[in-house]
């Protein structure tokens, strides 16, 4: 366990680690990648989103918490 908490390979520092039982052992990613969807075309699709926070008090902002798209 020990050895698992501070020798990190090149892939594990790169994409990090998720260990269910030992949360200690986690390692935050350093990338992200986004895996191919299909090998044919695809037609594009935009999504209109709002958020809204649950934690604001009454007499506070009461507007979204945010408001953006996404392809």
């Amino acid at each position: 366990k020990k050895i698992a908490d501070t020798q990190h390979s090149v892939d594990v520092a790169l994409f990090g680690r998720m260990v269910a039982d030992s949360t200690d052992l986690n390692v935050d990613a350093a990338a992200q990648v986004a895996h191919a969807l299909s090998v044919h075309a695809v037609e594009s699709e935009s999504d209109y989103f709002t958020a809204v926070d649950d934690m604001n008090e009454d007499g506070e902002d009461s507007g979204a918490g945010m408001i953006g798209t996404v392809e």
